[in-house]
């Protein structure tokens, strides 16, 4: 499956900075994507003093934000989401007893979940399978170039420690 919605990064298209971010977004319009903005973002990525934000304070900004609604913004990758996901339930439960409704984009743009993610054409499956194979040789290069790095310093540290030995 693929999506043809489209969440610009960093939140450019309700806050650009620049006026080459603002000029970015017509690309993804043309290649067929939707725009989809959230203005609700509890910064659940965020760290502090190393450590994920606790889930009630993810929970207080998402309540504090959601003024007679939106698109909320949490994250379910690239570190320890443990807290997002507490804080969760507590969000679905505060916002239904203050009488939103939530919905998923597709039924906010009036669309089914097969229209917003349709299957993969033939050429495609065979583009995003050889992406993956990529990727994964990628991967593999970089483990063994990395290893070749480890073994080779962990060889010259051996000899300085024989060779300082032996004398």
């Amino acid at each position: 499956m693929k999506s043809i919605l489209f969440r610009p990064p960093y939140g450019i298209d309700h806050q650009p900075e620049y006026a080459e971010e603002v000029a970015q977004l017509p690309l993804a319009q043309d290649m067929g994507y939707l725009i989809v903005g959230q203005r609700i973002d509890p910064d659940d990525w965020s760290l502090r003093d190393g450590k994920p934000i606790p889930a009630q304070e993810i929970v207080d900004s998402v309540l504090r934000q959601a003024d007679n609604g939106n698109i909320i913004l949490l994250h379910d990758g690239g570190g320890d989401r443990t807290q997002t996901v507490a804080a969760l339930p507590q969000i679905i439960d505060a916002l239904r007893e203050q009488g939103y409704q939530l919905v998923s984009v597709s039924d906010l743009i009036g669309k089914t979940r097969a229209e917003v993610m349709p299957l993969l054409a033939p050429e495609e499956r065979f583009e995003a399978r050889a992406d993956g194979f990529i990727f994964t040789l990628f991967q593999w290069v970089r483990f063994f170039m990395g290893a070749i790095f480890f073994l080779g310093i962990v060889m010259v540290s051996g000899r300085a420690v024989i060779i300082g030995c032996s004398r």
